[in-house]
């Protein structure tokens, strides 16, 4: 098994810390955002460490196709977790630091993107309908769309 993305679970664990620490010196996140923050970043480190493996590789620095189902089962929580602290950081106070360009560098190795072959549908997303106008390219579970307004 070859890595794909050698060092991308230490460079993403480095990175998250570096934040938690300045995100504690700055002690400027409303109630409860600080909260959310420093819950997801856990939550991160802890799914980091959990996909460590016995001969010293992490299964984040490997593609889909070489971790178990389980490992892609916590890879696809990492991704998930890592675009939500990405958003929390992006709230006020909004986080600019080069860490966080580190992060989304991260969460772009981690992004995998499927071809399918559905067809399309009329779907409704808040209240509009619309018809999906392309479900070939799926990326991290979402499908663009569009309504016949235009919208």
């Amino acid at each position: 098994m070859a890595l794909v993305n050698p060092g991308l679970a230490d460079r993403l664990e480095s990175t998250i810390n570096a934040v938690r620490g300045k995100e504690a010196a700055a002690r400027d996140n409303p109630h409860p955002l600080g909260l959310y923050k420093a819950l997801v970043s856990y939550a991160l480190l802890m799914i980091i460490a959990l996909l460590w493996r016995p001969e010293g590789t992490n299964a984040l620095d490997y593609d889909d196709a070489q971790r178990t189902g389980d490992e892609n089962f916590f890879k696809q929580k990492a991704v998930r977790l890592l675009s939500w602290y990405l958003s929390l950081l992006s709230q006020e106070p909004v986080r600019t630091w080069p860490e966080v360009d580190t992060l989304v560098q991260c969460l772009d190795d981690l992004t995998t993107s499927e071809e399918t072959a559905w067809p399309l549908h009329i779907i409704e997303l808040g209240g509009r309908r619309g018809i999906a106008v392309d479900r070939k390219l799926v990326a991290g579970g979402s499908a663009e769309f569009e309504t016949p307004d235009g919208t």
